[in-house]
């Protein structure tokens, strides 16, 4: 399925950047998608992400933890940062409330799909991550550090 999600984004973004117009996508992409340089970019990344996280996951319940962090995460993240008081001086424009936000809510999601202290380690080490301005899309990089913390944690 998600390699399905995958070719039908891939193809959408080749249609879109094709010299048709086509109103169907360009009304998506608009209501849907943040203007980039790359159409779907945003969506593109969740889904190689959460196919990533499928394949090099121990289990599939562990996967859909991981899946759920990013999804969450990332969501409240941004929803509750936007309007944060509290702006974190090294973090571009991130604020501690959304942080806090990010943080809270994959531990209790991902809670739901591994254990509590794998939810907590997680949630806090991606959480940071997702602080870092190092020029590389935040999706990418959460689903790369992500792949490396289940390849180093012996219960995975």
């Amino acid at each position: 399925l998600l390699l399905v999600l995958l070719a039908g984004g891939l193809i959408l973004t080749h249609l879109v950047l094709s010299e048709k117009k086509y109103r169907v996508v360009e009304y998506l992409l608009e209501k849907l998608d943040r203007p980039e340089d790359l159409p779907g970019k945003g969506a593109l990344t969740y889904v190689t992400g959460m196919l990533l996280a499928v394949s090099f996951a121990g289990s599939f319940q562990f996967a859909l933890g991981v899946i759920g962090i990013l999804a969450f995460g990332d969501a409240f993240a941004t929803m509750i940062g936007r309007s944060g008081m509290h702006p974190l001086p090294f973090a571009n424009g991130k604020t501690l409330e959304g942080f806090g936000a990010f943080v809270v809510s994959a531990i209790v999601i991902s809670s739901l799909f591994m254990p509590a202290w794998t939810a907590v380690v997680y949630s806090l080490l991606l959480g940071f991550i997702e602080l870092i301005d190092l020029n590389v899309d935040d999706k990418m990089l959460l689903n790369g550090t992500t792949i490396m913390l289940m390849k180093l944690m012996l219960n995975n």
